[in-house]
C-alpha cells in the first residue's frame, strides 16, 4: 500500500497515517471493546517508520498521541504531561507523517 501510495502522491506531497498503538489495540480487544477486529496488522511505530524509509518518503513527525480519553476537557493536558515524563507507552495513538521527495538521478 505505502508503495502505491507513493507512487500516486505528487511530488512534495504529504502522507499521513495514523493508527492505534498495537499494545492497546489488543487490551482494548481483550476487554470487549472492539465487536469487530477490523485491523488485520496493526504494527508498532518503529514499523511504521521502517516502512516509510524504505520506501523512499522523508520522516517529518513520528509520535504517539491521545490519552486515554474520559471525557475530560483537559485530555490535551493529560497528553502533554505524559509526554514531558516520558511515559508515551500509555498514549493509545500513533502518527506518522512523511513527505514524497523525487531525488535527482543526475549527477
Amino acid at each position: 500500500l505505502i508503495k502505491k501510495i507513493y507512487k500516486y502522491l505528487p511530488n512534495n506531497g504529504y502522507l499521513i497515517i495514523t493508527c492505534p498503538d498495537p499494545f492497546w489495540e489488543s487490551f482494548a480487544t481483550k476487554l470487549g471493546l472492539f465487536h469487530d477486529d477490523n485491523h488485520t496488522e496493526v504494527p508498532n511505530l518503529k514499523r511504521l517508520n521502517n516502512l516509510i524509509l524504505k520506501n523512499n518518503f522523508n520522516l517529518v513527525q513520528s509520535s504517539k498521541f491521545m490519552a486515554p480519553s474520559f471525557g475530560f476537557f483537559f485530555d490535551n493536558f493529560i497528553e502533554s504531561f505524559f509526554k514531558f515524563l516520558n511515559l508515551d507507552f500509555f498514549l493509545i495513538n500513533q502518527l506518522v507523517i512523511c513527505k514524497k521527495i523525487v531525488k535527482d538521478n543526475y549527477k
